[in-house]
């Protein structure tokens, strides 16, 4: 079985595209070495990030992010357990300057798994972060 957990939270102050960067190669990195899959989206100030792994990890993982004083109001809008994992071969970085085409895969990837409860849940909870008219959105997956 895999968990999976989502969370939204707010920075603490607006953050600039290159540290957001930064900030996403090293989730990238970390999650791959710890075997997590999920996408984390940077809106406006604001995170949501879903996470997918074995239990262990994402227990160690979410109390580190709970303690990570670059956001706040840090706050689990699900976590359940699934047979498999839904962003294992979903790999695509997303940043400001190619967000429309990138939120078009990442929607497009759920909504072709529509046959999943589980994709139309997280589509519904990503659907406000999906706003492809907005150019101030940064995502990675990993």
């Amino acid at each position: 079985m895999i968990r999976t957990i989502v969370y939204i939270s707010n920075s603490v102050k607006l953050i600039e595209e290159n540290t957001l960067n930064k900030l996403f190669l090293q989730t990238m990195l970390n999650n791959t070495l710890k075997n997590i899959t999920g996408v984390l989206i940077y809106k406006e100030g604001t995170f949501i990030q879903i996470l997918e792994g074995k239990a262990p990890a994402l227990n160690n993982l979410f109390k580190k992010i709970q303690t990570d004083v670059r956001h706040n109001n840090i706050t689990k809008i699900l976590d359940r357990m699934n047979a498999k994992r839904l962003f294992g071969k979903f790999h695509t970085v997303l940043s400001s300057r190619g967000n429309a085409r990138q939120l078009v895969n990442l929607e497009t990837f759920l909504t072709d798994r529509a046959d999943s409860s589980h994709s139309n849940t997280l589509l519904g909870l990503l659907h406000p972060f999906l706003n492809k008219s907005n150019n101030s959105m940064n995502a990675l997956s990993c």
